[in-house]
């Protein structure tokens, strides 16, 4: 099946399944569709989770901050657990590494969280997920989609016995299916770093820069750490 990428669109949505109506104003999730023209099939979508602006509860320090998102997924409270100090910016020790591809313009009231990406059997491996990183992440050509500076993502298998600690990357499972998981999580790490992310400290995290002269976008793909823990 040949796939002609200039035939897909994007439909944006809030996400039915985000957070009760208790959700602070600050926090907001989409689900972006992927739509194939030609036959109006879904190719495939996203969930992004969009931090607005910066909670007053920052400035309680870390325990109220973690308080306050206790209603979020989890995947949003193990990004501020491994990233974020208790004042909402960007752990000292990310900032000072040897690399140092992120510093104080990463904050916690300027970042997207990119939940899921899952792209629909026959579409995968002709550039679906490619096309939606660059052209829709990076570019102002789909207005409809909320911009961010920087987009995490955690580049693990959703599914599947095994979920990684987010700080030390040690397995949180047991051996059951293991060599399968770390094959997935293997290609998914070794894809999103072909598309410009690049890994956050030792954390399980990668982060891509929405600005291309940003230090991580000319960070060569070899130097970043190989293929996680």
């Amino acid at each position: 099946m040949w796939v002609d990428t200039r035939n897909f669109r994007l439909e944006v949505e809030d996400y039915d399944d985000q957070v009760s109506a208790g959700v602070e104003p600050w926090y907001t999730v989409k689900k972006i569709s992927i739509i194939d023209t030609s036959d109006r099939r879904q190719v495939g979508f996203a969930v992004i989770s969009y931090s607005t602006q910066q909670p007053t509860t920052v400035r309680g320090g870390r325990l109220h901050l973690l308080k306050s998102a206790d209603g979020f997924g989890n995947e949003f409270i193990a990004l501020i657990r491994a990233v974020f100090d208790s004042n909402g910016r960007i752990l000292y020790r990310f900032s000072s590494d040897h690399n140092r591809l992120w510093g104080s313009e990463v904050k916690f009231d300027k970042f997207a969280l990119l939940e899921h990406l899952e792209i629909h059997e026959g579409y995968r491996n002709w550039g679906a997920g490619t096309w939606f990183l660059e052209c829709v992440w990076s570019s102002n050509a789909f207005p409809q989609v909320p911009k961010a500076p920087f987009l995490f993502v955690r580049p693990e298998p959703l599914y599947g016995p095994h979920r990684s600690d987010p700080v030390t990357g040690k397995l949180l499972a047991g051996d059951r299916h293991l060599y399968l998981w770390k094959a997935v999580k293997h290609r998914l790490f070794n894809f999103y770093r072909r598309v410009g992310f690049r890994q956050v400290g030792t954390t399980v995290f990668l982060c891509l820069a929405r600005d291309p002269n940003h230090p991580s976008r000319s960070y060569p793909m070899e130097w970043d750490s190989a293929g996680g823990h």
